[in-house]
C-alpha cells in the first residue's frame, strides 16, 4: 500500500492476523480466543481476487453466455461489457455452480441496473442528489486495505437527510457508493471492504428494517461476490435486534464475512477495534477517529471533483467530456487474463 492509499501493483500475500488471550480469562474470553483463530484463517481463505478459471469453471461461463443469447434480451454495448466473463463467473460462484440460477439472478439484475437508472446515474455530471446524501461523510470510499480492496467506510451517525422524504435519494447514494468502489478496484482485485462505525447510533439515525433490507437485497442479489469483508464498531443493542431480524434473510456466506469489535474490548483480541482493524488496513490509511493515523477528512468538494466512472461505461462518455482524463476505469478480468472482452 502507497503512502496515498493507492493500492501497489500487486496484492499481497499476508500472513494471517494474529490475536492474543489472557490465559487467565473467562471461558467467554477462552470463546473467543478460538473463534479469532477461525475467523484469521476463515479469511484467508476467502477469496480476495477473481479466481483462476479452470476447465470447468469456463464451461460454465459459456454455458451462461449462451443462455443469455439464446433469452433473446437485447444489450446495450455497455451492459455487453458488463457482462463479462468475470461478472457472470461472480454470479455462477453467487448461485453455488448453477448455470439457470445465475443466470435468473443476473436477469433480475440487469432488469434493476435499468429501472434503476445505475449507468444514467454514474455519466451524469452534478449529481446533485448524491452529493446532497454525501455532504456529511457518512459513507464515502477513500483508501484500500492489505489486500488492495477499497474501503468503504460509514458513519450512521451523520445521517443527514430523512429517509421518509429522501428513501430514494439514500439507496441512489448506497448504489453510487458500490459502482465508485468497484471503479476503484484493480484487477485482480474483485472484492471491498466495509467498516461501519456506530459510535452515536440512535434512533434518530437508525434506517427502518426496510430500508436495511432493501440494502442488504442490493449488495447480496445485485452485486454478487463484491463483498470481502465488513466490520462493524461498537454496534448497540438497538442494531443487533434488528441485524437479528434480517439475518434469516442474509446467505451464510455474506454473514460469515460480518466481524465486530468494540473501541473498550480487551486490546489483542479479536473483538478489539485497534486489533482487528490493524490487521487488515494500515496506520496510516485508517482514520483517527478509527484508531489510525490518516490526517485525511472528507470533504464532499474534494470527493467530487473527480469524476471516477467504471471501466464498462468509459466509452461512453463524449470525447469532449471535461472530465474524461479523471476517469478511473479498469479491465475485469480473470486472474490468468484469457478472458473474452
Amino acid at each position: 500500500m502507497t503512502e496515498n492509499g493507492k493500492p501497489d501493483a500487486a496484492a499481497p500475500s499476508l500472513p494471517a492476523p494474529s490475536f492474543h488471550t489472557d490465559a487467565s480469562a473467562s471461558d467467554r474470553a477462552a470463546e473467543e480466543d478460538d473463534d479469532a483463530a477461525s475467523f484469521a484463517s476463515s479469511d484467508l481463505e476467502a477469496v480476495v481476487m477473481t479466481p483462476a478459471v479452470d476447465e470447468n469453471t469456463r464451461a460454465l461461463v459459456d454455458s451462461l453466455r449462451e443462455r443469455i443469447r439464446a433469452s433473446g434480451i437485447q444489450l446495450s454495448a455497455s451492459e455487453r461489457r458488463w457482462s463479462d466473463d468475470a461478472c457472470l463467473s461472480r454470479f455462477l460462484r453467487a448461485r453455488r455452480r448453477h448455470v439457470g440460477r445465475a443466470y435468473r439472478q443476473w436477469q433480475e439484475t440487469l432488469l434493476w441496473r435499468r429501472e434503476f437508472g445505475v449507468e444514467e446515474m454514474m455519466l451524469r455530471a452534478d449529481l446533485a442528489d448524491v452529493r446532497h446524501q454525501s455532504e456529511t461523510g457518512k459513507m464515502y470510499v477513500h483508501g484500500y486495505d492489505k489486500y488492495n480492496r477499497p474501503l468503504v467506510i460509514m458513519t450512521p451517525r451523520l445521517q443527514n437527510t430523512s429517509e421518509r422524504k429522501t428513501s430514494q435519494g439514500q439507496m441512489r447514494h448506497l448504489v453510487y457508493t458500490l459502482e465508485r468502489a468497484v471503479a476503484m478496484m484493480r484487477p485482480p482485485v474483485e472484492k471491498l471492504c466495509l467498516i461501519i462505525d456506530f459510535q452515536g447510533y440512535s434512533l434518530r439515525n437508525a434506517p427502518s428494517l426496510q430500508v436495511q433490507r432493501q440494502t442488504l437485497k442490493i449488495l447480496q442479489d445485485h452485486y454478487p461476490e463484491r463483498l470481502g469483508m465488513a466490520i462493524c464498531i461498537d454496534a448497540p443493542v438497538l442494531f443487533w435486534t434488528f441485524f437479528q431480524l434480517i439475518k434469516p434473510f442474509i446467505d451464510k456466506r455474506t454473514a460469515a464475512k460480518i466481524k465486530f469489535a468494540e473501541r473498550k474490548a480487551k486490546p489483542g483480541t479479536r473483538t478489539h477495534m485497534g486489533t482487528l482493524l490493524q490487521a487488515y488496513v494500515d496506520g496510516h490509511v485508517l482514520p483517527a477517529g478509527l484508531g489510525g493515523k490518516s490526517s485525511w477528512r472528507y470533504s464532499n468538494q474534494e470527493y467530487f471533483a473527480r469524476r471516477i466512472i467504471p471501466s464498462y461505461l468509459c466509452e461512453c462518455l463524449p470525447a469532449d467530456d471535461g472530465a474524461a482524463e479523471d476517469v478511473d476505469g479498469s479491465t475485469d478480468t480473470f486472474w490468468d487474463a484469457e478472458c473474452r472482452a
